[in-house]
C-alpha cells in the first residue's frame, strides 16, 4: 500500500510537530463542518463561496500558511483532507501555544487506506502531544438515516479511546447546523438508537459510553 505509507509518513511529521504541545483535536464524519470550524477558530475572516452551485462557508481573505491551504473542505461531503494537520491559531491564546489539528474523515468515500492511516495519525497524535481536548463534531447530515452516522461514529471513538467513558467530561461536542427544535429532540433520538443496538453494541461498555 504505497499510498498508505505517505500517508503515515505525514503524520509521523505531523507528530514530531505537535509533541510536548496543547492540541485541540477535531474528530467528526465528512461533511460534518469540522475543516469549516477549525478555520474559523484559527482567526480567520469567513466568508460564503458556491461550488458546483451550491454554497459553502470558507476563508474569505488571503492565506500565506502552507498548512492552512493543505486543509481543504467543500460541500460536496467527500473527504478532501487526507492525514492529519495541525496548525497554530494566528492569535496567541492566553493557554499558551494551543494547535488545532484537523482529521479526515470518517466513515468516507476516501479508501481504507486513509481511514487506517487517520487512526494511526491520531493515536499517534494522543500519545505525542502534552495535552488533548477532543472536539467532536456531528451535523445533521452526518447523523444519517435512523442514525447510521452516529453510530458509526460511536464505533469510531470507541476505537480511538481506550476508555472513552474516563474522559467523556473532557470532550466538546459540536452540533453543527441543528436548530434549537431539532436539538430538543436529541434526548429521545438518541434513545431511539439505544433501543435499536444489537447485541454486540449491547456488549461494548466503551461503545455505548459515547451515548
Amino acid at each position: 500500500m504505497p499510498d498508505l505509507e505517505r500517508l503515515i509518513a505525514k503524520t509521523t511529521e505531523v507528530e514530531k510537530e505537535i509533541e510536548s504541545k496543547n492540541i485541540i483535536l477535531f474528530i467528526g464524519e465528512t461533511g460534518s463542518g469540522k475543516t469549516t470550524t477549525i478555520k474559523a477558530l484559527l482567526g480567520y475572516k469567513m466568508g460564503k463561496k458556491k461550488f458546483k452551485g451550491m454554497s459553502y462557508v470558507t476563508i474569505a481573505e488571503k492565506v500565506t500558511d502552507k498548512k492552512v491551504l493543505d486543509m481543504h473542505s467543500n460541500p460536496s461531503c467527500k473527504s478532501v483532507t487526507r492525514y492529519i494537520v495541525a496548525v497554530k491559531p494566528k492569535v496567541e491564546m492566553k493557554a499558551g501555544e494551543v494547535y488545532l489539528a484537523d482529521t479526515p474523515g470518517w466513515g468516507d468515500t476516501a479508501g481504507v487506506e486513509v481511514q487506517l492511516a487517520n487512526i494511526i495519525g491520531v493515536r499517534r497524535a494522543l500519545r505525542s502531544c502534552r495535552t488533548v481536548i477532543p472536539v467532536i463534531v456531528i451535523s445533521k447530515e452526518s447523523w444519517g438515516t435512523r442514525g447510521i452516522g452516529i453510530r458509526s461514529l460511536g464505533m469510531t471513538i470507541a476505537t480511538l479511546f481506550q476508555d472513552y467513558g474516563a474522559i467523556k467530561n473532557s470532550v466538546a461536542i459540536v452540533m453543527n447546523r441543528y436548530s434549537q427544535e431539532e436539538m430538543d429532540e436529541m434526548d429521545r433520538k438518541i434513545g431511539d438508537i439505544m433501543s435499536e443496538m444489537d447485541s454486540s453494541e449491547r456488549a461494548n461498555e466503551n461503545y455505548l459510553s459515547f451515548f
